[in-house]
C-alpha cells in the first residue's frame, strides 16, 4: 500500500501501526527532514506465476502542504518523479522484474503527467482524485487503472 490520510495518525504513530501490517509501507518520496531517509520501503518485488512484479508507491504530496502541519511532522514529501527513473532501473536490471506498477495516491491529472515523464511504467494504479474511468487510458506506454 502506499499512504495519505493514515498521517492524520501522526507520523511516529503511524510508522508504528505500518510494522504491524502483513503488507509493506511503499513510499518512494517521503524523506525524515533531519535524516533524509525514507521512512518506508520505496518499493517491492512480486512473484507470481513466474512473472516479477516491481511495485513502487508513491505518497500523497500534499501532506506536508496544505493539511494539518502535525499529519507531516518531520517528514517531507516530493512528487516521487525525480526518484522514480533511478527505482525503475535498479528493479528492471538488478532485480529483473518484467512488469512495473506504480501505486499512487497522487490523484489522475498528475498520474497522466507522471506517465508522460517518466519512462517504464508499465501500470500506474491511481488513488486520491476518485475519477470514474470507462477504460483505462494509455499514456506512451503506461495503463493507467482508477
Amino acid at each position: 500500500m502506499t499512504a495519505h490520510w493514515e498521517f492524520a495518525w501522526g507520523p511516529q504513530h503511524f510508522q508504528e501501526l505500518a510494522q504491524r501490517l502483513k503488507h509493506p509501507v511503499l513510499a518512494i518520496n517521503c524523506y525524515n527532514k533531519q535524516s533524509g531517509k525514507r521512512p518506508f520501503q520505496g518499493s517491492i518485488v512480486l512473484q507470481r506465476r513466474g512473472l516479477r512484479v516491481g511495485v513502487i508507491g508513491v505518497a500523497a504530496t500534499i501532506i506536508d502542504k496544505s493539511i494539518p502541519p502535525r499529519f507531516s511532522e518531520g517528514l517531507r514529501f516530493t512528487s516521487g518523479i525525480d526518484e522514480l527513473p533511478a527505482e525503475i532501473a535498479k528493479l528492471r536490471s538488478s532485480e529483473g522484474v518484467h512488469l512495473i506498477v506504480v501505486l499512487s495516491h497522487l490523484g489522475f491529472p498528475q498520474d497522466v503527467r507522471l506517465a508522460k515523464i517518466v519512462d517504464g511504467i508499465d501500470v500506474v494504479v491511481s488513488g486520491h482524485a476518485h475519477n470514474r474511468l470507462d477504460h483505462p487510458p494509455r499514456i506512451g506506454e503506461t495503463l493507467i487503472i482508477q
